[in-house]
């Protein structure tokens, strides 16, 4: 094709109301979407930075990006230590109790050696009873109505 005839074709597609590419983006181009963008973003970092400082806090505190493994392993230390210190306190009272039900049962001489002193329980246990019951106090064959 020649040269006219492309020119030719131009003009009258411009005649007959076609626009040109320039003229359409002129109005994006000049459009303050080259501004709203970085401004959104902008908002979406600083509230997504308000909304974690709780969890900035406890990175920095622990040192570490997954504080929550950190912080479950520091509260089972101290349930460890609490339990111990649970235990010996409980081993403590014991021998305390253990010591005054010495005192009170008498002098360490009169107990054999190595035995712990009687609970009450034990005591009723090893008396010897002398009583003896008369006679059955029920009649199961009379209240159940056999022969």
């Amino acid at each position: 094709m020649d040269k006219n005839h492309t020119e030719r074709t131009d003009l009258e597609t411009r005649e007959a109301g076609a626009v040109r590419p320039g003229d359409l983006m002129q109005n994006v181009s000049k459009s303050t979407l080259g501004r709203t963008i970085p401004i959104a973003i902008a908002v979406h970092l600083v509230v997504i930075a308000l909304t974690s400082i709780g969890y900035i806090g406890l990175c920095i505190e622990h040192k570490t990006w997954f504080p929550k493994d950190k912080i479950r392993q520091i509260a089972r230390q101290e349930d460890a230590k609490e339990k111990e210190e649970a235990q010996k306190s409980a081993v403590a009272d014991a021998r305390a109790r253990e010591k005054e039900r010495a005192a009170a049962s008498g002098p360490a001489d009169r107990r054999p050696t190595g035995s712990r002193p009687a609970t009450p329980v034990e005591r009723r246990i090893s008396e010897v009873s002398t009583s003896r019951p008369a006679g059955p106090t029920i009649n199961l064959d009379a209240e159940l109505g056999l022969p």
